[in-house]
């Protein structure tokens, strides 16, 4: 799907200040990603982001988007929000996205402490809600893009929704040529 001028058009406010990225922060190509953590084709979706940052080492980077969809989605995205603010972002998404099936709050908690996270800040900021407004803008920025299912990919000024690590690789060296 072509976006045209869609990006242009969205205002600053829907751009959290410094989302997760996977991959050199400078590299030429920025990929967004739109993801629930209780999404498995977002969960199945890891090693072909691997792949891409390898095919293209120092070209690429993924912008991770919270995109909540199912109706717990908002807590977990929480959590993963509340792993970032002790630098634990891409061990507790590791860990969401494995064990999807049979996430609870307890056996998060206890992940955040096995993560050397201090468990009583992490528990306090997920039960505070503190980073809503920054998955509800990620999510509203998806929306405004067209995005309405998960995972979703912008690359440029294409978005994909669903996994076509073909076609994201095209996107990617269509990107890097210009």
């Amino acid at each position: 799907m072509l976006l045209s001028g869609l990006a242009a058009s969205i205002p600053d406010a829907l751009y959290p200040a410094e989302p997760p990225v996977m991959g050199p922060p400078g590299a030429p190509v920025a990929v967004e990603v739109y993801c629930d953590f209780l999404c498995p084709i977002c969960a199945d979706s890891r090693p072909a982001l691997r792949r891409l940052l390898q095919a293209h080492p120092g070209q690429v980077r993924f912008v991770m988007r919270y995109f909540p969809v199912h109706a717990q989605s908002g807590r977990v995205a929480e959590a993963a929000a509340c792993a970032a603010d002790q630098g634990k972002f891409w061990e507790m998404r590791e860990y969401l996205f494995d064990r999807q099936r049979t996430l609870s709050e307890m056996a998060v908690l206890q992940e955040a402490r096995l993560l050397g996270m201090d468990g009583a800040r992490f528990e306090r900021c997920v039960m505070s809600g503190v980073h809503a407004a920054e998955w509800q803008r990620d999510r509203a920025r998806g929306r405004a893009l067209g995005v309405s299912g998960t995972p979703s990919f912008v690359v440029g000024k294409q978005m994909f929704e669903g996994l076509n690590e073909a076609a994201l690789d095209r996107a990617i060296r269509r990107e890097l040529r210009r």
